[in-house]
């Protein structure tokens, strides 16, 4: 009787316990159940640019200063201060002088910058004495993207580039459609012909539109809602189409609607629509410019080679610092960059900073025989992909991370901070904060629960067992 007794209460008891558990967990992560999440950017290494070099980088030191952490909103540069620094010791082993270009990528924009360059300042120098720099930029920014050395190097180009499909004449036609309807929200569906192979059809963004093929014919809808212009604008990259045929329907009662339409087309050359939002203010070149929009068509492409939403901003666009240097035979140079940090944010009660740095592209050098890396920072770290020891700075303000290895460490660098310590961080259920309110409140209500149920069911028993 007495198990009986046990498995009738534990029966009882433990899915309650169970739901205790889980409410402490769904009520730490409702508050964050859709974070604030800002993009940052990764920084990387030196990459010589061009066929393999026989230079050895007999050591790297890497310091990463954060002394503030972005706000929410847009991010003012002036009061901002986090900085990766890195000093690279050359040695050339050969009886040769070895020229070199260098390219060292720093990052896209991230969405809390404004997109002035006003943090690309001239941060180059060899063996004490400041370089000329250029800034390069190259298309980065897609849902798929993530940094390739080999891709991503060659997209640097010094001219424009030669694609398979998109030529600098090729011809480009804009078709603008201006729809009258009888009805404030409604779908478009557009009937295209044209040969794929000679023909590029392009949608921009603010369209919406989404591709299909269906009987050799390719068609695109759209849905127009009330506030909205009526007005469709695409673009037809190569051979004008042979046909467009448009209808509106009605999507609640699936039924086609009545309309007029008014189109208007307008051409130009491929390069002309290329660089149709570029300016000097972007800080970008033409060549860089164009050469990412191409880069940014083939990676969007889709249905038939065409793509459902093209759009090209220099937030968009991949930096880097392109710099020469030479070494003589037998001899050693010290290279030093530095270059701004902006890390991923997730998170509002303690939010989470999200660092990466690539330390795959060292890989590049005929050679890599140290690394020292220190992050000095008055936040705390947690999470670092290496193993960093913890020391206390000389002023007695902050912390100093600090790693140090005979060799290359596999896999890239990245780490969090947070300005209270990791213990005490929302993202710790069992943390510091387990006592939440709500959760305090849910925890004493089903232990009450918890207890009533245990109470009821030795009453249950223990009058059945009278009754037998």
């Amino acid at each position: 009787m007495i198990r009986k007794w046990f498995v009738a209460v534990s029966a009882a008891v433990f899915p309650l316990i169970t739901a205790v558990y889980f409410a402490g967990r769904s009520v730490t992560a409702e508050a964050n159940s859709a974070p604030p999440y800002w993009e940052g950017t990764d920084a990387s290494g030196a990459i010589v640019k061009g066929e393999a070099c026989p230079v050895v980088v007999e050591k790297e030191v890497l310091t990463l200063n954060i002394g503030s952490l972005p706000r929410q909103g847009k991010l003012e540069l002036d009061s901002y201060y986090a900085e990766a620094i890195a000093e690279y010791s050359f040695y050339n082993p050969t009886d040769l002088d070895v020229d070199m270009t260098l390219l060292f990528p720093f990052g896209e924009f991230p969405s809390y910058v404004s997109e002035v360059a006003g943090d690309e300042v001239s941060a180059v120098s060899v063996d004490g004495v400041e370089t000329e720099c250029n800034v390069r930029h190259t298309y980065a920014r897609d849902g798929r993207y993530s940094f390739d050395v080999d891709r991503d190097m060659s997209r640097v180009l010094e001219e424009k580039k030669s694609d398979t499909f998109y030529r600098e004449d090729m011809p480009v036609t804009e078709y603008r459609l201006d729809i009258q309807a009888q009805e404030k929200d409604f779908a478009m569906k557009l009937k295209l012909s044209f040969n794929a192979k000679k023909t590029r059809v392009l949608f921009p963004p603010e369209l919406g539109a989404r591709l299909s093929i269906s009987g050799g014919d390719m068609y695109a809808y759209t849905r127009f809602d009330e506030y909205e212009e009526k007005r469709a604008v695409f673009y037809a990259v190569g051979e004008p189409l042979d046909a467009v045929v448009p209808k509106l329907y009605d999507d609640k009662e699936d039924r086609e609607l009545g309309a007029s339409y008014t189109s208007q087309n307008r051409e130009m050359t491929f390069s002309q629509f290329a660089m149709s939002d570029w300016s000097e203010d972007t800080g970008v070149s033409e060549t860089d410019w164009y050469n990412a929009f191409v880069d940014m068509l083939n990676e969007r492409s889709g249905v038939g080679g065409s793509v459902d939403c093209f759009s090209l901003t220099s937030g968009d666009l991949m930096r880097w610092y392109e710099y020469d240097m030479s070494i003589p035979a037998k001899g050693r140079a010290t290279n030093r960059v530095r270059a701004p940090l902006y890390p991923t944010v997730e998170g509002n009660k303690n939010p989470r900073y999200e660092y990466s740095y690539l330390l795959s592209p060292a890989g590049k050098w005929a050679d890599f025989k140290g690394i020292e890396i220190c992050i000095n920072t008055p936040f705390y770290l947690s999470n670092g992909s290496l193993d960093f020891e913890r020391r206390e700075n000389e002023e007695g303000r902050g912390f100093s991370y600090v790693y140090t290895r005979d060799a290359l460490p596999q896999g890239e660098l990245t780490f969090v901070l947070t300005e209270k310590d990791a213990a005490d961080s929302d993202f710790n259920v069992f943390g510091k904060d387990f006592f939440h309110p709500s959760l305090t409140w849910a925890f004493v209500t089903l232990t009450v629960l918890a207890v009533v149920a245990a109470v009821v069911t030795v009453v249950v028993v223990v009058s059945l067992r009278k009754k037998k």
